[in-house]
């Protein structure tokens, strides 16, 4: 299932299902409007889609989170309300390149050169890694890095998977990323670098062979 948090932006809701049609697929998804605000009542939803309403403002990673405890699932997909689809049948091929992993989308454009990938939050991840995580992106996180949590360690062994399928992206203007007084970017960098220098990577893999999944 599809894991939408969503904010302000019942426009880009709406263009985010105008390209799941174009691209021949709405797949199934459930959608956290974080904090239960307004606008969002024109919006005709998929039938196939479950609505929820936060009463408080949670921010991306806790909507995702939230989401994924609601609707118990084999895989889960992370999507921003920005996303833009731009491949045909692009939720069945990131399902079907997870493979016990993470199938990351590419976005057609600039190339990361600190990893030679392009770089993207859209992706599909095996739910078996979730419940052993205990989160989609790592609940100590409020909006960045919870991706490149995953590739790190999914990559050391072999469980990242790029795929080609296409999601491209609204530019969001005026994002204030601030959080409870909190200019979160640079507070998720810190936790980040500081995790990373901790070991957890390392502590991450340990964890998932424990369970038998790497």
């Amino acid at each position: 299932m599809w894991l939408i948090p969503t904010r302000n932006r019942p426009d880009g809701i709406v263009k985010l299902i105008a390209c799941m049609k174009a691209c021949g697929e709405v797949p199934d998804a459930a959608v956290m409007i974080d904090g239960n605000e307004g606008g969002y009542d024109g919006v005709k939803w998929p039938e196939n889609w479950h609505i929820h309403h936060a009463t408080e403002h949670l921010e991306f990673i806790a909507g995702l989170n939230a989401l994924a405890k609601f609707h118990p699932d084999d895989w889960y997909g992370v999507l921003p309300d920005h996303s833009r689809p731009a491949s045909k049948n692009w939720s069945s091929r990131l399902v079907s390149a997870c493979v016990g992993g993470w199938s990351n989308a590419v976005n057609g454009g600039k190339i990361n050169p600190s990893n030679g990938r392009q770089k993207m939050v859209e992706g599909v991840i095996d739910a078996k890694l979730v419940y052993v995580a205990g989160w989609v992106f790592a609940d100590w996180l409020t909006h960045f890095y919870g991706d490149d949590l995953w590739e790190e360690v999914l990559q050391d062994v072999g469980l990242w998977h790029q795929t080609d399928v296409v999601i491209g992206c609204d530019k969001i203007r005026n994002h204030p990323r601030i959080h409870k007084g909190v200019r979160y970017h640079d507070d998720d960098k810190r936790k980040w670098k500081a995790w990373r220098a901790g070991g957890g990577v390392k502590a991450m893999i340990d964890k998932l062979r424990g369970a038998g999944l790497c």
